[in-house]
């Protein structure tokens, strides 16, 4: 929280991973506030490392490289705004 307090022109917060959003939950549970706020979005997605990807299925590969660009573009895209 102290950190949010900090930047106040945050407007977009990446969680890249399950422990990012596994903290950010822990967060929002402890400050119900947090998820009420409306200065900043919140973009979930897969870890940044290939091992996050990674699936015997390449269906599966392509859904999770695609949701990780598609995050990335909405971050772009509210950056940009």
């Amino acid at each position: 929280m102290r950190l949010l307090g900090l930047m106040p022109d945050l407007r977009v917060v990446l969680l890249q991973g399950g422990d990012a959003q596994a903290t950010w939950r822990r967060l929002e549970k402890a400050h119900p506030d947090v998820a009420a706020q409306e200065r900043f979005q919140v973009v979930r997605t897969y870890h940044p490392g290939r091992q996050a990807l990674w699936s015997p299925d390449p269906e599966v590969r392509a859904a999770r490289e695609q949701h990780r660009e598609n995050a990335l573009r909405r971050v772009a895209d509210m950056l940009r705004d």
